[in-house]
């Protein structure tokens, strides 16, 4: 992943609230009805791959071919993943997690499983066996 930068600030034009930045990109979501904010760009690529947030693109995308609202907000949130390229960001990240899969599962594959001894029953029960079947 790219090297990060000082957090920087700037107005949210929906809220009024001030809004983190990292690397240049605001951390937070205009889809998603809580518009939640991010404390870096970790958290924000993990919601960005999250369900909730997924549905929320889809309803906001739905809604948007009849409800000016939300054509807004789906335009607003377009720009805003392509003017930061979200897409090569996720994908950096899902590459670097298929590659620690692939590393792992290799490990896994090396490791010669231990033999393990059958297990075997104490005397005892082996006596009860023999006195329950009528064998003494």
């Amino acid at each position: 992943m790219t090297a990060l930068t000082p957090l920087a600030t700037t107005m949210d034009p929906q809220s009024g609230n001030l809004a983190i930045k990292e690397n240049g990109i605001p951390l937070l979501c205009s889809v998603c009805p809580k518009r939640p904010k991010f404390s870096d760009t970790s958290h924000l690529l993990t919601h960005l791959n999250s369900k909730g947030h997924l549905a929320n693109c889809q309803q906001v995308d739905l809604r948007s071919q009849s409800d000016p609202a939300y054509k807004a907000v789906k335009a607003e949130y377009d720009v805003w993943y392509n003017k930061y390229n979200l897409l090569s960001l996720l994908t950096e990240r899902q590459v670097a997690k298929d590659q620690k899969d692939a590393r792992r599962d290799a490990h896994k594959k090396k490791r010669p499983r231990e033999a393990t001894a059958p297990v075997s029953r104490p005397a005892t029960v082996s006596l009860v066996l023999l006195y329950l079947c009528g064998i003494t």
